[in-house]
């Protein structure tokens, strides 16, 4: 793939969500390996793509970056005031995608690091969940729940 670097940002791909979506599909095949250790991941990223590919045309729009693809659900009003990001929204979807990918990184980079070395793919599993999940996912869980509008 041959994405070109956007003018703002030079680091960042100008198609940098149809990358993302991309690869958390070709990923799943190679985490049907794993059984069960991936599945809830896996369902995860089926529905974060189903939510991302609810915009409208994306490619199209112009949708195809995360500032773009913000900037866009923002206009709708999706979005609260102070950069606080609606849960569900193509935003949100997006950010659980890229942790997904760091979390199953983490592991495939500790399995692959000392080829000498026993392993447990389940010990390995928790420690990557501990160093790109756990505290994003005990901070999300922890947050006070979203007011109720009035009847």
């Amino acid at each position: 793939c041959h994405a070109m670097p956007c003018h703002a940002m030079p680091h960042v791909p100008c198609h940098a969500v149809p990358l993302l979506c991309d690869a958390v599909l070709c990923y799943q095949s190679v985490a049907s390996y794993f059984g069960p250790l991936m599945t809830l991941g896996s369902k995860n990223d089926e529905g974060n793509i189903v939510q991302v590919r609810r915009v409208p045309d994306s490619t199209a729009k112009g949708h195809d970056s995360l500032r773009a693809l913000l900037a866009w659900e923002k206009g709708l009003g999706v979005h609260k005031p102070g950069g606080v990001l609606a849960d569900p929204s193509a935003a949100i979807a997006l950010l659980w995608m890229r942790r997904t990918l760091q979390f199953q990184a983490a592991l495939l980079t500790s399995l692959v690091g000392d080829p000498t070395a026993s392993k447990s793919v389940a010990g390995l599993a928790k420690v990557a969940y501990a160093r790109e999940l756990e505290s994003v996912i005990k901070s999300y869980t922890r947050a006070p729940p979203h007011p109720r509008p009035p009847t």
